[in-house]
């Protein structure tokens, strides 16, 4: 009778804990548009059990087709998407079958991206009347800014 009473009470204790701490599994997305006749971003890198997900934003048809045919949408039109998860480590390639100048790459990797270094980013600027502007300056320290102009 002790051991049936302690039995219910474990069970009453886990299935309180799982109410209020539910398990659930943490799905990884990634977006990609299909925009101006390009795949936009052309390259990403992402986790294995990621899903990428392609939105058609062109009046065209496209498709999302591996190189190697381990996916391959069909047709799709604007407004539709597509998904695929990608388990396995590796590079992915793939093109739009009607326009194969559109290409991108799906890069798989289980490793942990390195740390980035402190430093400062500056956004690509035009030269303008032979000047160099520097607008969007980040900076998590003091330092120089090096400009290069050929």
């Amino acid at each position: 009778m002790r051991s049936r009473m302690l039995m219910l009470e474990i069970l009453l204790l886990l299935s309180i804990t799982l109410t209020i701490c539910p398990v659930q599994a943490q799905l990884q997305t990634e977006d990609i548009e299909v925009r101006d006749y390009t795949f936009q971003p052309d390259s990403i890198t992402v986790e294995p059990g990621t899903t990428v997900i392609w939105t058609n934003y062109d009046n065209d048809q496209h498709t999302v087709t591996s190189n190697e045919e381990i996916f391959d949408s069909g047709l799709f039109g604007e407004g539709e998407t597509f998904e695929y998860t990608f388990e396995e480590p590796g590079t992915y390639e793939y093109f739009c079958r009607p326009h194969p100048f559109m290409t991108g790459e799906v890069i798989v990797s289980d490793e942990d991206p390195e740390p980035a270094e402190p430093g400062v980013v500056v956004t690509d600027q035009a030269i303008v009347n032979d000047t160099l502007t520097y607008e969007d300056v980040i900076s998590d320290g003091p330092g120089w800014i090096d400009n290069h102009a050929d």
